[in-house]
């Protein structure tokens, strides 16, 4: 009876982290595509209306690294619970609440969400020890299936019933995530010591915490980057905006495949290094691609770039667990990659304008990205060395 109720415990832990992934891009991605909408109806300049997409990104810094003594002190279970309660408040905020209301609330579901992002985590490690890329992989496709129906969906919604009934849909699937994790508010993650063992390094002096946040920093940076930008790349190359807006939703929704094809990739690799630099090789490749006027390769690129931005982001949330020993120190570790890594990736899209801007054209900016994916083969062959930090 004892282990049948265990079991029941780690899947119904396992059911939260899948419908809390639900909500960990939607509530945000849905702006990016609104974002013209939003600001000619509220009279936003054009600066303003950049900053709502950016605010996102630098509550995710600005929140991560005080997940794990939050939820040290108050419990993993109760600490997701008021991110989930906090993101479904952000999301009701900025559709009923005027201009200031769009600011706070996009502010409020961005801490919500950053929440979720450093927590599940420590809870795959805690839960599934034995099946963290298989975990791992499930709640990143998840991610990326509910971040391509945000992007595809809200317009036409929006023009349907308005960009605040568009926006508000997203307050369903958080309030479900918040009922279930109700009943499981007293969830805890597997303990660790926030001191290192006699003879090794504090994490915060091992170099494989910083090659492992630099990895989740770079592939952040190059996708949010793809994100803000890839649909303008593309209408330069002579596409309408229709056609860009679909090759930007081809790179989210092959972000699915990649999400679900790393497990496989991670087994059929003798080390994770060589998983690491592969990953690298075809980002570059794809982003190569980009530069070349052909449209049949530019749409090979963004499919390679697509898969890339899935195996890549799971690949960062599955080294948390993989380089350590509990999900105590998981979770830190995350808090950690996480807060750096979302400091570099809201300076992507803002570089890469800047550049554009100042030569005249998306070829500077484009290579900005092939060198970011040239580091991951580095990047990724260290962070994926067999190694524990803590």
């Amino acid at each position: 009876m004892k282990e049948k109720s265990g079991k029941i415990r780690i899947w119904l832990t396992g059911a939260l982290i899948i419908l809390t992934a639900c909500n960990l891009r939607a509530p945000i991605t849905g702006v990016g595509a609104l974002v013209d909408t939003i600001s000619g109806d509220l009279g936003l300049s054009p600066s303003a209306a950049g900053f709502l997409t950016t605010i996102p990104l630098l509550a995710f810094a600005g929140i991560s690294l005080l997940v794990s003594p939050l939820s040290r002190r108050l419990g993993a279970g109760n600490l997701l619970l008021a991110g989930l309660g906090l993101l479904t408040a952000g999301i009701l905020l900025r559709s009923l609440a005027g201009n200031a209301g769009v600011f706070l609330g996009t502010a409020a579901a961005g801490a919500g969400i950053a929440v979720g992002n450093v927590l599940l985590p420590a809870l795959v490690k805690s839960f599934f020890p034995d099946r963290i890329e298989q975990m791992t992989s499930a709640y990143t496709a998840v991610m990326q299936v509910t971040s391509a129906i945000s992007t595809g969906i809200s317009v036409p919604l929006a023009a349907a019933a308005g960009w605040k009934a568009a926006l508000l849909v997203w307050a369903l699937p958080a309030m479900g995530a918040l009922a279930l994790c109700i009943t499981r508010r007293k969830t805890t993650v597997s303990e660790g010591s926030d001191k290192p063992e006699k003879g090794k390094k504090s994490m915060y002096r091992h170099p494989m915490t910083w090659w492992v946040t630099a990895y989740m920093g770079v592939q952040s940076f190059i996708f949010y980057s793809c994100i803000g930008w890839l649909s303008s790349i593309m209408q330069d190359k002579g596409m309408t905006q229709t056609e860009g807006g679909y090759m930007l939703s081809l790179y989210v929704v092959m972000g699915i495949a990649g999400s679900c094809a790393l497990p496989f990739i991670m087994r059929k690799n003798k080390t994770q290094s060589v998983t690491g630099m592969q990953m690298g090789i075809t980002y570059t490749a794809g982003l190569l691609m980009l530069l070349c006027d052909s449209y049949v390769l530019t749409a090979a690129g963004i499919i390679l770039c697509g898969i890339c931005s899935g195996t890549c982001i799971s690949f960062s949330m599955a080294l948390f667990g993989l380089h350590t020993s509990k999900g105590r120190e998981a979770s830190r570790l995350s808090g950690t990659a996480q807060a750096a890594g979302y400091f570099i990736a809201a300076a992507g899209p803002v570089l890469l304008g800047r550049v554009f801007e100042a030569a005249g054209g998306w070829t500077a900016p484009l290579l900005i990205l092939v060198g970011a994916a040239l580091f991951l083969v580095l990047a990724g062959y260290v962070a994926g060395k067999d190694e524990i930090i803590c």
